[in-house]
């Protein structure tokens, strides 16, 4: 035989409508209040009923934006080197080193030094064309070159003063008019030399050049910046999955706390 009242006071029909509650509200917390919260749910499993400490929340967020900073800083970082190279069509030319000495002051001994002080970059463009990968035309590669290896050549317009540094000591007795008649005629070829380079520099004077982007930097590497987002995108999935999936059973409110909140 049923009770109406309980000794504590409570109504039997009050009774019954909180069992009722107990009994909706884990069904009605299960489901998604929006159809953000569904997209989200199903992505990473994301759901309200967390009851993480603050302290716990604040050292997990500030921990998941570092890992994300540095998942997409790496990633950039080796994406861009492995990035393909530069070509004629990303940079402007801004000088060339043999035009630049044979414009330089009759007799400067080097003009290497001034050259590579001249503003922009320091590469190398191939004046032979190479293929771009994908078969998008025919452009030429630039490569990047060091200015310390480049100071190591001696350039210069006047012929004496090349073949005396290209043979230090051998015609220090002969006059500068002597040396490049005879050098001349013996060896016609360095009517138009302006160089002595290092043999590690695959390059002629003509493909030494000064250079600047023709684009800003973000465009040339937004294939990297892209691949980096979405490897930084996918991280974050992963991380988030785990938290809500996996760390968030720990912290998981008990239904009827749930139920309290309703």
């Amino acid at each position: 035989m049923g009770v109406d009242r309980c000794r504590c006071g409570l109504v039997r029909e009050e009774a019954l409508a909180r069992r009722r509650a107990l009994d909706e509200t884990p069904a009605a917390a299960s489901r998604p209040a929006s159809r953000a919260e569904a997209v989200a749910h199903a992505l990473v499993g994301y759901h309200s009923g967390l009851a993480v400490p603050p302290s716990w929340r604040r050292t997990l967020a500030v921990s998941f934006v570092a890992a994300l900073a540095l998942v997409f800083g790496s990633a950039e970082a080796w994406l861009s080197q492995v990035e393909a190279p530069r070509t004629s069509s990303d940079v402007t030319v801004l000088a060339r080193l043999d035009d630049f000495t044979r414009h330089a002051a009759a007799g400067r001994a080097n003009t290497i030094p001034a050259f590579v002080a001249q503003p922009g970059l320091l590469g190398i463009l191939k004046d032979e064309p190479v293929g771009r990968p994908g078969g998008a035309g025919v452009v030429a590669a630039v490569e990047d070159l060091e200015p310390t290896e480049l100071r190591k050549g001696f350039c210069t317009s006047n012929l004496a003063l090349l073949v005396r540094q290209e043979y230090p000591g051998s015609y220090d007795s002969w006059s500068d008019a002597d040396l490049e008649r005879k050098v001349l005629a013996a060896h016609p070829e360095y009517r138009d030399k302006l160089c002595v380079l290092p043999a590690w520099i695959d390059a002629t004077p003509r493909e030494v050049v000064k250079y600047e982007l023709a684009f800003p930097p973000l465009t040339l590497n937004r294939r990297a910046w892209l691949w980096s987002i979405l490897a930084t995108a996918a991280f974050g999935l992963g991380g988030l999955n785990l938290y809500y999936r996996v760390v968030g059973r720990r912290f998981a409110r008990p239904l009827e706390r749930a139920a309290d909140r309703v």
